[in-house]
């Protein structure tokens, strides 16, 4: 399979989990209402979000779209190089997790926010399934750098 095939069959895959995911969450609930999944741990808490993350650039819809497309052609394009398959997975997520926020964006001008982790709230805000996917892909990028780091051998001391 080609690194570009597996990019985009990961950012489908969790593409369509964000978006139905988000569909569901409109259409059986109201903005404000929270349903404890897990009483004092996890709950679904429907929010909109205006911004990127914890409202950063609020009411700055198109450059928001802008860097999200971006980063899908820019993921996309790298993509086609990569050897490595955690590699092609972490830019599938990335490209997963801008572009379900972009369509969010582009469709009402918010992003649909609904995982809540109460006792961590004050580390994370109201969140999604795209959100999750672009930390995701940034956490497996660092860890494939550091190891891949080792594997390698650390470079030689410059004098």
């Amino acid at each position: 399979m080609t690194p570009l095939i597996t990019t985009l069959l990961v950012g489908a895959a969790v593409f369509g989990l964000d978006f139905f995911s988000k569909q569901a969450v409109m259409a059986r609930m109201t903005v404000g209402d929270s349903v404890p999944v897990i009483p004092h741990l996890l709950y679904i808490t429907y929010t909109r979000n205006p911004g990127a993350a914890y409202g950063l650039l609020s009411g700055n819809r198109w450059l928001l779209a802008t860097i999200a497309l971006a980063a899908v052609l820019g993921a996309l394009y790298a993509s086609m190089k990569l050897k490595r398959l955690d590699e092609r997975i972490a830019l599938g997520l990335l490209v997963a997790g801008a572009a379900g926020n972009l369509v969010d964006r582009m469709r009402t001008g918010l992003v649909t926010d609904f995982i809540e982790i109460r006792p961590l709230r004050w580390v994370f805000q109201i969140f999604n399934v795209a959100d999750l996917a672009i930390t995701t892909a940034v956490v497996i990028a660092l860890l494939t750098a550091v190891f891949w780091q080792r594997e390698r051998g650390a470079p030689a001391d410059r004098k």
